[in-house]
């Protein structure tokens, strides 16, 4: 083991030993402990983890891989291959599983961590290089979820993370240099470097046959409150299966009316026709959503409005309206359940980090009346376009905005503002269909 991961062991036992001298982490350690070897757990794990040494081995039969590489083989089926077993039930489609673990092995992060671990400092060193910057990040994430004025350690924590990554690539170059005439170590980075790439490549197969299973066990599952609670007949339960054609998305986004369409169906041919149907929805969703991706590039930075009364260029909006739906549920929850009238400091509940294709920074800005009972946020889009949403004491009743620049007075039906009742004054608030 090198230096590096001696440090990170020792840090990782003293976190762990301060731990476990609190009552309330040693009952929750003893739970997740629980929780890993429950055995929907372990019947998803063992296989992970047999599946894995079957990649190894046939690497071996052909070449690509040497019992010198057992460590690194090992942390890798560990690091990387235990989050892609876990996060395998988001996995919306095979494309963007294939994408995002092609990201995660090529992307230059990825690149610049492997490189820095090519060299480590001495035990000492590491154990203060790596404390430094395991502050840094936490205290980072920290600063952005708070925002505000805690932006400026966020910048300062991330400028010392920087000048602690710049360090050990000097470290690391040096290194490289001192030896690059040892052709049997150069050699051997090169085999490790291959298989950070290729072995998480090779766990792809089985993280997809995973994500299928998971998004068809847990649609049955749904089916059954579709059904009066009763397991859906077997003829149609092949159907489904069969319709779905081994596809991650159409298996996962299986939702909403299809599922009262199928739920109570008893024969093969007529769950059949409804799976054929899904799926050409599907299709045409996609052909419409390829559509609008070409219409937002094709718009971006044009000026007017389409004939329908849209803005053509519609960068960030759906992401906006959004969140500032999400903002108003939260507002809506907050006076109907909780405080009885809006909450001033409701935008911490949403944080700071970047959601909806939206910049870390979202720049929504966000007033509440002084009594409680009126609000409105809005947010300037890439375009320079205002969006906006608010209420009033009447909490069923939402109110929306757009325009050039921002509102100017909270919602009444004497401004700008109009409810989503009727959309006639606000149509990039409207959806496609209306």
């Amino acid at each position: 083991m090198t230096n590096r991961e001696i440090a990170t062991l020792i840090l990782i036992g003293v976190v762990i030993l301060w731990a476990l001298t609190r009552a309330d982490f040693r009952k929750c350690f003893r739970g997740v402990i629980r929780a890993l070897f429950r055995r929907s757990i372990v019947k998803v794990l063992l296989p992970y983890l047999a599946y894995a040494g079957f990649v190894v081995w046939l690497a071996l039969l052909v070449g690509a891989w040497s019992t010198d590489l057992l460590k690194d083989a090992i942390l890798i089926a560990l690091t990387v291959g235990f989050p892609m077993v876990f996060n395998a039930t988001s996995t919306s489609d095979g494309g963007s599983l294939t994408r995002k673990t092609l990201r995660d092995v090529l992307g230059l992060s990825a690149i610049l961590v492997f490189y820095v671990n090519l060299a480590s400092l001495s035990i000492i060193g590491e154990l203060v290089i790596q404390t430094v910057a395991s502050f840094a990040v936490m205290m980072s994430v920290f600063a952005k979820h708070q925002g505000g004025k805690s932006l400026v350690i966020a910048r300062f924590m991330d400028g010392l993370l920087v000048v602690i990554g710049l360090f050990l690539m000097a470290v690391t170059t040096a290194e490289l240099v001192n030896s690059w005439t040892n052709i049997e170590e150069l050699a051997g980075i090169g085999f490790t470097l291959a298989m950070s790439i290729w072995l998480p490549l090779a766990l792809l197969p089985f993280i997809y046959v995973l994500a299928f299973y998971a998004a068809c066990k847990s649609l049955f599952v749904a089916l059954k409150f579709f059904n009066d609670r009763k397991t859906q007949h077997w003829k149609a339960r092949m159907a489904i299966l069969l319709g779905f054609r081994g596809s991650v998305r159409y298996a996962s986004n299986f939702t909403g009316h299809w599922l009262y369409e199928i739920a109570s169906l008893t024969t093969y041919p007529e769950a059949r026709r409804v799976m054929g149907e899904y799926r050409s929805s599907v299709r045409a969703a996609a052909t419409k959503k390829r559509a609008a991706v070409k219409r937002l590039r094709e718009n971006a930075g044009v000026d007017g409005v389409s004939e329908d009364g849209r803005r053509l260029d519609q960068r960030e909006f759906e992401g906006t309206k959004k969140l500032l739906d999400q903002l108003a549920m939260f507002q809506m929850g907050q006076h109907r359940n909780r405080l009885h009238h809006y909450n001033p400091d409701i935008l911490a509940a949403i944080g700071r980090r970047g959601q909806f294709d939206l910049p870390d920074e979202h720049g929504v800005e966000m007033s509440v009346s002084p009594d409680g009972q009126r609000w409105y946020a809005w947010r300037r889009t890439i375009s320079g376009w205002v969006l906006g949403a608010g209420g009033t004491k009447d909490i069923d009743e939402r109110w929306v905005y757009e325009g050039p620049k921002p509102p100017r007075s909270y919602p009444n039906r004497s401004t700008e503002w109009t409810t989503t009742d009727g959309l006639f004054s606000a149509p990039d608030w409207r959806s496609e269909s209306e």
